[in-house]
């Protein structure tokens, strides 16, 4: 008898066993996968910073910026295997571990094979193998939800000290780990608590001051993280208005027909999951009630599956749309397993178990491959570190004083600087998504660093230049608000721009004297560059107007006789345009170019660019590589030439003031002391900087350039060359 109990009892732990190997298993696939890359994804480097903040040494300068205690469990596993090496390790290890809260909930409603086995398609649902490669620490608040709901329920069934302390822990760990997970559940729990009271009073009565102890517990363990909600609140205010939080109806008809499936998806899943619910009401109505709880809960949060402007929420709220789907799903197979009829012949009671087992090997088979498949395209979507750029980083950390502060583009590049090297960083990100005002500050002051020496803005164009040092093109560049940060368009090159005296003499207006100076009006302001060409005179006037989307840059020629003499001024491309088209009847340009951003994917930019001259025959040819040949043939004494450049943007802010801006001030404002620029990411997040941008970093004479590996450079302030 006592062997019989043994053998029944092990062969309980049977399925939890099974599952702890399959788990196992998936961790190698897992890991085996990650370490093929160097990074797995850029937003892992932010949970090094906060645990760097903990404790002791805040890189940010900022404080805490997320509830802290991811850094409990990252501080062994980095002092273990490394920084780089143990927030990979610890990110597989939770995304794994996910299965085990959900078998704990799985085994009361299904058969413990069947628990099991959708425990583990749970843990390879593509969707988590996506999140794991771009910021796993909203896993972590899903595990402790799960164990949270685990002894909850158990508090509902069977009171007990130790189950109401194991509720409140679970539920304050919730908090401390991530804010977003957090207020999800705060809202799956309130589901909860309002279906039990519609229909399951008499459940709800009996173990009210059990529950009420429960959830009292997790609140006042959870009371050490108000002060960091708070703060966060408090920081959330100062975001960029515009910020893709806030809530409009879509409208694009062509986008929602791609939600057609997921919506298709939601009705069939709704249907198979009352049929799931119906039948377990029958066994346990407090597990239906549970059940349809979550469900519900789900169901709302599938509205966050609907087009932007929902697309930033639906990449947490929708992660936990798939725990009751898989849930209900062991229902149906559980009661698949043992369906018995009349009608079936004995000879085929085996055929139910046989039709569970296929399906469930089916269902395996496939989720396995697109797991892997999703976490493979996330690592090499998401993925930024190689040699070169890792070895920056490192030499950031070792070349700098721990106080440093740097700019650094591109934003991922700023996260590991901060996360590994510990140095306080403004990065360039897109402003309209920055969830804090102060990071919108930061990457503002990084692009106008990296945007040349002085420029004007009005919140969809930024007029910018180079001077006041020669060797340096792009004399103005032309840039628009697109995605969230300003991005170089068009611009003049002065080692292009020539002019033909008419004698035989060429100039190269880079080499010519010049003046700088800004003139400002209530509506508008201008940067007017004087060259002085012998007996000849440009004036170049760039102007731009408060509020407006579109800029003016004039040349003024001047001189005793103009008659031969021709001036050469192409329209260089920042960017390799989508379309050009050149009329040169109408003497128009109209210019298509395609920007990658962060969030908003591929954004198209339409530039029209009139062109007219006073004294002067205009010649226009087709566009080349990478610019517009335009030559201006001069008469008389006087000439002007005027460029009219009208941008299309698509979501430019209009509420801008127009300023001035100068990048020394900047700098000093800021306390930089280096600029670390990544010039070809070689990520589908980020733009290749261009080459002009380059040229002035090296050439301009407040920056010294430190390290050089590949695309990656290190440039440190040299504050006794500030103008």
């Amino acid at each position: 008898m006592s062997l019989l109990l043994s053998m029944n009892r092990y062969k309980s732990h049977l399925p939890l066993a099974a599952l702890l190997v399959s788990l196992a298993v998936i961790f190698g696939l897992r890991y085996a996968s990650v370490m093929q890359h160097l990074d797995m994804g850029q937003d892992i480097a932010n949970y090094l910073t906060t645990m760097h903040t903990l404790f002791g040494h805040d890189p940010t300068g900022l404080g805490l910026t997320r509830p802290p205690l991811i850094a409990l469990p990252l501080l062994p596993f980095t002092l273990v295997f490394g920084g780089l090496t143990g927030v990979k390790v610890l990110g597989v290890l939770v995304s794994v571990s996910l299965g085990i809260p959900f078998y704990l909930v799985a085994r009361r409603i299904s058969h413990p094979w069947i628990a099991a086995a959708t425990a583990i398609l749970f843990v390879l649902t593509p969707t988590y193998s996506d999140m794991l490669t771009w910021g796993y620490i909203t896993m972590t608040g899903m595990f402790f939800i799960f164990l949270t709901l685990h002894f909850f329920i158990s508090v509902i069934e069977k009171p007990s000290k130790f189950n109401i302390v194991l509720t409140g822990v679970s539920f304050s760990l919730v908090a401390g780990f991530h804010q977003l997970s957090f207020a999800f559940f705060v809202l799956l729990l309130a589901v909860i608590i309002v279906a039990l009271g519609l229909f399951g009073r008499q459940s709800l009565r009996q173990n009210f001051r059990p529950i009420v102890a429960s959830l009292a517990l997790g609140g006042v363990l959870s009371l050490p993280y108000v002060p960091i909600y708070l703060r966060l609140l408090d920081m959330q205010q100062g975001a960029e208005p515009g910020s893709s939080i806030s809530i409009q109806p879509a409208t694009d008809m062509g986008v929602r027909l791609l939600y057609l499936p997921w919506l298709a998806g939601i009705v069939v899943a709704t249907v198979l999951i009352i049929v799931g619910l119906r039948w377990l009401r029958e066994k346990d109505r407090n597990r239906a009630i549970l059940v349809g709880a979550m469900f519900l809960f789900s169901l709302i949060l599938s509205l966050f599956l609907l087009p932007p402007p929902f697309a930033e929420l639906n990449r947490r709220a929708h992660f936990f749309l798939y725990f009751p789907v898989w849930l209900i799903a062991g229902v149906i197979l559980s009661r698949l397993w043992a369906w018995q009829s009349p009608r079936l012949s004995p000879s085929l009671h085996w055929l139910p178990k046989a039709i569970t087992v296929a399906i469930v090997i089916a269902s395996l088979s496939s989720t396995i491959v697109t797991s892997q498949r999703a976490l493979r395209d996330g690592l090499d979507y998401y993925g930024y570190l190689d040699d070169a750029r890792w070895k920056a980083v490192k030499q950031v950390g070792l070349e700098t004083d721990k106080d440093a502060i740097t700019a650094a583009y591109p934003e991922s590049l700023g996260w590991w600087i901060e996360g590994e090297a510990e140095r306080t960083v403004y990065g360039v990100t897109a402003r309209h998504m920055a969830p804090y005002g102060i990071l919108t500050e930061r990457s503002l002051a990084a692009e106008r660093i990296l945007s040349r020496h002085q420029g004007l803005e009005n919140g969809s164009i930024r007029l910018a230049n180079g001077y006041p040092y020669a060797d340096v093109p792009g004399n103005p560049v032309l840039g628009a608000y697109i995605g969230g940060s300003y991005q170089d368009v068009l611009m003049f090159d002065d080692s292009r721009n020539s002019f033909d005296m008419g004698g035989g003499a060429t100039v190269s207006l880079i080499d010519a004297p010049k003046e700088v100076y800004t003139n400002k009006t209530a509506e508008a302001m201008e940067m007017v560059t004087s060259y002085l060409l012998d007996d000849t005179g440009v004036t170049q006037t760039a102007r731009l107007d408060q509020r407006s989307e579109y800029a003016t840059v004039s040349y003024a020629i001047q001189s005793d006789g103009l008659s031969g003499s021709s001036l050469h001024i192409p329209i260089v491309f920042c960017y390799q345009p989508k379309s050009v088209t050149v009329n040169s009847a109408e003497h128009s340009i109209e210019i298509v170019q395609e920007f990658k951003t962060i969030f908003k994917g591929v954004v198209s930019v339409t530039v029209h660019i009139a062109i007219e001259a006073t004294g002067a025959a205009i010649t226009m040819s087709e566009s080349e590589n990478d610019c517009v040949p335009l030559s201006f043939n001069l008469e008389g004494t006087e000439a002007t030439v005027d460029f009219v450049f009208t941008f299309t943007i698509p979501d430019a802010p209009s509420t801008t003031e127009l300023v001035h801006y100068e990048v020394p001030q900047v700098i000093q404002d800021y306390s930089i002391d280096y600029v670390v620029v990544d010039l070809k990411p070689d990520a589908q997040l980020w733009s290749d900087l261009p080459q002009a941008t380059e040229v002035w970093l090296d050439s301009c004479p407040y920056l010294d350039l430190v390290y050089a590996q590949d695309d990656v450079k290190v440039y440190q302030i040299d504050l006794s060359a500030l103008p």
